[in-house]
């Protein structure tokens, strides 16, 4: 069972009460400037209401951060993708500063009110605590900033510390980065710019500035999004994690920059009515024109997905809404390789007007339910490769974050353990993983606490863990059976004079037909 209250539990009374105490304040600001008249005091509220939301939008849209927080509406911490949410030291300073900000204006009614009855004299003290609230809810802004929390522009270049420009791409990078390493990823950034947009016709593609982080850690810190590599289509901007080339996201972040130059409206993404965001067309392409990650392409993916009955509606998928209602892996898996499919059918042009308005159908000429049918189709027709569906079954089965049993709490265990673990605090790693898969039944937290014992040079708590693990079922996840049986094949080889063992436990693994 989850906790009754989680560590994410904190955001409630971090954000509700110093925006409902901002919001008391406000109130009480605006009837005395309204001398009563509710008409009048209402109509102040919200024109200061939307005022404090266009600011916080305005520097939403213009920044470079996933994340949003307004001092009397509350926040949005980033994106949905980043399960492990906790409190921290950002929401507590910004929290800080709407409460200070609160102060400030019940200092600034209080003294109005006694200004009015007694004089200015009398209001000198809740003048005074006017100031000192103001001068304190700026430093907590200074801050943030100081720090690096502010999702500031200027904050993220000064902390990363590098830059580079290329003709296509211009990178923001830890300053450390080896000069090698630079330019082998600049050209690289390089090289997927031009044939990206080669691939979607597109002659005028805009220069794209990539951010690289140190850590997922680092890029949660400085634009809110840990897990999650992330492109500001309408900025030209993406954000990755540094990583060993070929990058594995930023050809997938830099199609959603460079796709930007034909989409329309303020986000330049694929919408009808500006609001109504395509997000199976935005997430499709950017699949589509993806260098597989394996050995198997994106329509061998769904081709497999198709067999084993977990293949969405892609109609659903490419309208408004169906893509968030699927989970994450099988929504990306079809839209990229029905994408792909209508690219090769039908060019280049077609996407490109699909990606302008919105609207596959009017783009292609032909009723989505055409398409599709004829996508589903090509499918049937191909080979499922020999060990494909193993994998599919493993990587597609996981819900969504909206059908998963403690999700947040569950990622958040595994995130402190991740932490504890890098830090060399094996057995708190360990506890913390038992802990998470006691909440969520799988064995998988059970194999990753076994592989932290493994290397941590501990083969009797390794085999222990790996043994408790093995309770999976190979039908319903042969990818993990496989894992934890090479697993217990590398402890018993480890362990000396088990050749016979090891050897058994390696080739049962083989026998699942896994990945390379």
């Amino acid at each position: 069972p989850c906790s009754t209250v989680g560590r994410a539990a904190g955001f409630l009374p971090l954000l509700g009460l110093p925006s409902a105490l901002l919001g008391a304040a406000l109130a009480v600001a605006t009837a005395v400037l309204a001398r009563g008249r509710p008409g009048v005091a209402a109509a102040l509220y919200a024109a200061v209401a939307l005022v404090s939301l266009f600011a916080s939008l305005r520097e939403a849209y213009l920044g470079p951060a996933a994340f949003v927080f307004d001092p009397l509406l509350g926040g949005f911490p980033g994106p949905i993708y980043d399960e492990a949410l906790a409190p921290d030291l950002r929401v507590l300073l910004l929290r800080l500063s709407a409460l200070l900000e609160a102060a400030a204006v019940a200092g600034a009614a209080e003294a109005f009110v006694r200004s009015a009855r007694a004089g200015p004299r009398s209001a000198l003290a809740p003048f005074a605590a006017l100031v000192l609230a103001a001068v304190s809810a700026a430093g907590a802004r200074s801050a943030l900033s100081a720090l690096g929390l502010s999702g500031e522009r200027e904050a993220v270049q000064r902390v990363l510390g590098g830059r580079r420009d290329g003709p296509r791409c211009t990178l923001v990078y830890p300053s450390e980065k080896p000069a090698a390493e630079v330019a082998a990823l600049l050209s690289e950034c390089e090289f997927h710019h031009a044939d990206v947009s080669r691939a979607l016709g597109i002659l005028d593609p805009p220069h794209v500035t990539a951010y690289v982080h140190r850590s997922a850690e680092e890029k949660r810190r400085l634009v809110g999004a840990a897990g999650t590599d992330f492109a500001k289509p309408w900025l030209g901007e993406l954000h990755v994690v540094n990583g060993p080339l070929p990058h594995p996201n930023l050809r997938h972040e830099l199609v959603h920059a460079v796709a930007a130059r034909v989409a329309q409206g303020p986000f330049r993404v694929p919408a009808r009515g500006i609001v109504f965001v395509s997000t199976g067309l935005v997430e499709g392409i950017a699949v589509a024109l993806e260098t597989p990650r394996s050995r198997w392409t994106v329509h061998e993916w769904s081709r497999a997905a198709r067999s084993l009955r977990l293949l969405p509606d892609v109609r659903r998928i490419v309208g408004p809404a169906g893509f968030w209602s699927e989970p994450p892996a099988r929504a990306y898996t079809a839209a990229g390789s029905f994408l792909r499919f209508v690219l090769e059918r039908n060019g280049a042009a077609s996407v490109r007007e699909a990606y302008r308005t919105g609207d596959l159908e009017r783009a292609t000429g032909e009723p989505l339910g055409k398409l599709v049918a004829e996508w589903e189709r090509f499918l049937d027709e191909r080979a499922a490769p020999l060990g494909i569906e193993t994998a599919a079954r493993a990587r597609l089965s996981r819900g969504s974050i909206f059908s998963r049993r403690c999700a947040r709490e569950i990622a958040s265990l595994e995130a402190r353990a991740g932490r504890a673990g890098g830090e060399g605090r094996t057995a708190e790693a360990c506890a913390l993983l038992r802990e998470a898969a006691a909440r969520s039944g799988s064995p998988s937290d059970l194999k990753a606490a076994g592989d932290l014992l493994l290397r941590a040079g501990d083969l009797d708590g390794a085999e222990a863990a790996y043994r408790d693990a093995d309770g999976v079922d190979p039908a319903s996840d042969a990818s993990l059976h496989a894992a934890i049986l090479a697993a217990r094949g590398d402890v018993a080889w480890l362990r000396g004079g088990e050749i016979a063992t090891s050897v058994a436990a390696w080739a049962a693994a083989l026998g699942t037909g896994p990945e390379r």
